[in-house]
């Protein structure tokens, strides 16, 4: 990789040592400075690729996450739904056809 800075400055020196950087962590590990990224992202001499969601993104899955969510009643409900839809009677519990139950007085 040619260095694109000026023969024997500081910024030469500096880009030697991180031009072999992966990470922006590396880039200030191997001595580079924000000055140094910054012109260097600017000019191209160095590609950048950012992982962290842009604010755009975190918004778009905070609302998605929020349509998704029930209501605490609508939540409630739905427990309670598969709740007694799990509830199943033996034969033994069942009511023959005909009888009736025992009236309360």
């Amino acid at each position: 990789q040619n260095n694109p800075k000026r023969a024997k400055s500081a910024a030469f020196y500096r880009y030697e040592k991180y031009k072999l950087a992966q990470t922006v962590r590396e880039f200030y590990e191997f001595g580079g400075k924000y000055t140094d990224l910054k012109y260097d992202i600017e000019h191209k001499y160095l590609h950048y690729e950012s992982t962290k969601k842009t604010r755009l993104d975190q918004q778009k899955s905070i609302g998605a996450r929020k349509m998704n969510k029930l209501s605490p009643r609508a939540e409630r409900a739905a427990k309670r739904a598969a709740f007694r839809s799990s509830l199943t009677l033996s034969k033994e519990d069942k009511v023959p056809e005909g009888n009736s139950l025992p009236n309360k007085k």
